[in-house]
This record gives C-alpha cells, structure tokens and sequence, in this order.
C-alpha cells in the first residue's frame, strides 16, 4: 500500500506539472455520474493530496533500497523535490526547510554516495548513487535510444542537442562526452544506449539531486550556510571534474544550481520542468513567448469523457 501510495503521489506530482490544476482520483471509479464526472482541483489541493500519500508512504515503505523498486528513501526525495517546487507556488520558506531536511535525509541515512565516474552512472553495473529507478528488460523494454539515435544508428532521430548547448560545456567537463554522443556530424543524447533491446534503467531521483535541491532550497534562504552550499554544488562540479565554486554571491550560487542541474540531468527530463518552476523558461526559451505554453492542453478525449464544468481546457488551446 505504501508503494502504491508512493505511485500516486508521484503521478498526481507529474499530472500538476503538465496541466496544472487536475482531477484527484483515491478511489477508483464507478458508473456513477458523480465518479466520473469530477472537476480540476487547484495547485494546492493536488499538492495536499501529493503530502498526504508521501508521509503515509515514509512511515510505511522499507528503507531498503532495492533496483526498480520504490523505497523510503525515495519518498522522500520526492517530497523534497515537491517542498521545493512548492516554495515557488505559495512562497511558503517552511517548504525550504522540509526540502532541505528531506534532501538531507537521502543523502545520510541510506548509505549512498555520489559516483564518482560520471560514466558509470548509466553502464550496466548500477550506481550506488540511485535513489529509484524504473528497471527495463527485453520483454519490458524502453524506446529512449531509439528515439535519440540518429538514423545511421537505426534511430529516428527526433530530439537532439542544440549547438548552444554542447558549446556552454566547459573542455574540462568530463560529463559531455558520456552526455552527447557525434554520428559523422550529428550531435545525439547518448545517456540511453541500448536501441536493440530497450533494457536502459531509467531513474528517476539519483542522488546528485538531492545535492542541487538543498543547495538551491539553502541558497533561496539567504541566511544558510554557504559552506554547506558551496560544498553540495562542488561534489556535483568535481564529480564533473571542474574547479569549485567560491564565490558569495546568493544570485551567482542560483545561477550556478540551474547550470549544474542543465548539465547533470540532461536527457534525464529535468529541464522543461526547471525552468517552469523557477519562471524561467520564457526568458531562456525562444520558442516559448506566453504564459500559456507553461501548460500542456487537456486531451480533448478528457474533456468529452467528463461533463463536469469544473472539467476545463487550460488558456491559449
């Protein structure tokens, strides 16, 4: 129950990040009218339900960490991705405190630590740096390669890195080359190798997070510790084979989290959601000019399916 408790936390977590405001669903639902015909819940209704299923699965969930499945620990690094964002919808700073306290916890009580080969992180070996991971195999597989790889690798090709992006790494970054893989002149995310079978693992919180977390939740603070700051953000730079930061400056370290975070998780899905987050992504996007491009529109077979007038399309679709 608690993983299953967990499971929906998570997914109502991603809904709200998607499409904003949605439908809660605890109970599955029946014929009835009033079952399937529920209204959009606001942004902290959702997250009151998202804490609710959190701290019922930390109490209950075993703390042992097992590949593929989910553990306390990663409750609670969910919960500490969830205070953070949550800060910056309500403006509460005690949400700062839980994101620091529960990333703090994943980082001390589960005996993991960073890896210290950025490579080793996606080989088939696995990493003592996973939190929670989803764990393919050959009858479950995932088509992430597929859709990375170039077409001379039997790929289709439909996302790749920007120039922008594989020129803002450093020549000493020892991550670009595990991140960014060339096919003649032809730049592809090369985190997911495995394009035959589809047996990449896929994680979902590692560790480096929990370290950017707590740096940026300390940082917003502005009356923490900045040693501690600078410590969290230098194991990510020097795991990454980069100097340390030193500098003092509460924007600067800001500045540098969203960095660090740009090219840690690249690939990994963390980026669109970043800069929404922090309000970002219209200045640093040039695709994305309105407010309404924040939101991805409700499906249109969600609409017809509830009559419910509470049940709404998001502004500008």
């Amino acid at each position: 129950m608690a993983e299953l408790r967990f499971l929906r936390a998570l997914h109502h977590y991603n809904l709200m990040r998607l499409f904003g405001p949605i439908p809660i669903r605890t109970m599955p639902a029946t014929a009835a009218d009033a079952d399937l015909n529920i209204p959009r819940e606001s942004l902290e209704t959702v997250l009151d339900q998202v804490y609710d299923d959190l701290d019922y699965a930390m109490e209950h969930m075993t703390e042992q960490i097992i590949q593929g499945r989910a553990s306390k620990a990663a409750a609670q690094a969910l919960k500490a991705r969830v205070s953070l964002h949550d800060y910056f919808i309500g403006g509460n700073s005690s949400r700062l405190d839980e994101a620091i306290s529960h990333a703090s916890a994943v980082i001390n009580d589960y005996g993991l630590g960073l890896d210290p080969d950025f490579a080793n992180l996606f080989s088939d070996g696995g990493s003592n740096e996973s939190v929670f991971e989803l764990a393919f195999n050959e009858q479950e597989d995932n088509r992430l390669s597929f859709y990375f790889f170039p077409t001379a690798l039997s790929g289709r090709y439909e996302v790749a890195p920007p120039q922008e992006f594989i020129d803002s790494f450093s020549e000493d970054d020892l991550r670009k080359d595990v991140s960014i893989g060339f096919e003649g002149d032809d730049p592809f995310g090369n985190k997911y190798t495995d394009i035959q079978t589809g047996t990449d693992n896929v994680y979902i919180f590692r560790l480096a997070e929990m370290h950017l977390i707590r740096a940026e939740a300390m940082i917003l603070k502005e009356d923490a510790d900045l040693d501690q700051i600078r410590e969290d953000i230098n194991a990510i730079r020097e795991r990454a084979g980069l100097l340390p930061v030193t500098t003092s400056n509460y924007p600067a370290l800001l500045q540098e989290v969203e960095v660090q975070r740009q090219k840690e998780f690249a690939f990994e899905g963390h980026r669109w959601f970043d800069l929404v987050r922090t309000s970002r992504a219209i200045e640093v996007l040039e695709n994305v000019t309105s407010e309404n491009q924040l939101l991805f529109p409700i499906p249109l077979s969600e609409i017809l399916a509830n009559d419910h007038e509470g049940m709404y399309q998001n502004e500008g679709y």
